[in-house]
């Protein structure tokens, strides 16, 4: 990825027949650019994923639960939601603050089946399924 400044930031992609064990490999893919400008790539690494949000400044990256979601109405404001029966249902929320993502605040324990739905004035809406308690 080319950053602001010219120089690029390479992803390469871990894992072959010489590592084993879980988590030992990484894929890396393209998955967004945010309307403040920084890229989202996702991150594999065995059965755990997550995404790298990445400043197009000076390539500093911040791991997030998921491929977040920005605020309409402030796209510094972005909703990261994880909904996998594997790896758990967590949500959080990050702020971009002079250049730093800073996440503010995080629910590690939604219920079975929590997905994000929308932002609606500055709310995030999540559905759960109709025969799960909310």
């Amino acid at each position: 990825m080319r950053l602001d400044n010219g120089l690029y930031v390479q992803l390469a992609d871990v894992g072959n027949d010489m590592v084993a064990g879980f988590g030992c490999c990484r894929a890396y893919r393209y998955a967004a650019t945010l309307p403040t400008g920084h890229y989202v790539v996702t991150l594999e690494r065995g059965e755990a994923r997550g995404a790298l949000v990445i400043s197009p400044v000076t390539g500093a990256a911040v791991e997030m639960v998921d491929v977040p979601r920005p605020d309409p109405a402030d796209p510094a404001t972005v909703v990261p939601v994880a909904s996998s029966d594997m790896l758990g249902y967590r949500a959080e929320i990050w702020r971009l603050t002079d250049g730093a993502w800073a996440r503010t605040y995080a629910c590690d324990h939604l219920p079975y089946g929590a997905a994000f739905s929308r932002w609606e004035a500055g709310r995030v809406v999540l559905t759960v399924p109709a025969d799960r308690d909310p």
